[in-house]
């Protein structure tokens, strides 16, 4: 799918796109988002964020909800894009797959699409025999100390932090 460009404001516009126009999903009930490896530290919470667009002159109330628990509800008027972000206990995210359902709590009123639905969530360091992953960590005024495993390399481990735009290697645990 694509990625809608946003700043901190409401939405950019773009000079191929108008506000509410790209690509999107038909009526939307549910999905599964990948979750694999979560964990539950004290104090980190985990984030979902959501783009529909309202498609008709009706207005729109949505619940979201996350493994069947309602995590809140949006509404909006007409044809407008809704923006939806909640931060979310990490204890939600309980399996290696995590249900996402957009409910309409107006009847007969289906008319909204999905853009994009992400999960951001704390997971371990076990990438799962893969050679190269992506992750993030929170911002810390010290050092970090982390520890991978199940990395699939016999080379130097290479860690990039796209942030500070700088490099570090690590030999492998013999």
């Amino acid at each position: 799918g694509r990625r809608w460009y946003y700043s901190a404001t409401e939405y950019s516009i773009r000079p191929s796109f108008d506000e509410g126009e790209g690509w999107g999903t038909n009526a939307y009930t549910s999905l599964s988002i990948p979750t694999p490896n979560s964990v539950s530290p004290a104090g980190v919470n985990a984030k979902l964020r959501a783009r529909l667009f309202g498609r008709n002159e009706l207005s729109h109330n949505l619940e979201f909800r996350i493994n069947g628990t309602s995590v809140g509800t949006k509404s909006a008027n007409g044809s407008a894009m809704i923006n939806f972000e909640k931060d979310l206990n990490a204890s939600s995210i309980t399996s290696t797959s995590t249900a996402l359902a957009i409910a309409p709590l107006i009847a007969n009123n289906h008319g909204y699409c999905l853009g994009f639905a992400s999960l951001s969530y704390p997971r371990d360091f076990n990438f799962n025999s893969l050679n190269q992953y992506s992750f993030s960590l929170p911002i810390s005024a010290g050092s970090v100390r982390f520890q991978l495993s199940n990395y699939n390399s016999a080379n130097e481990i290479v860690l990039y932090d796209l942030s500070n735009n700088t490099r570090t290697t690590h030999q492998p645990a013999t």
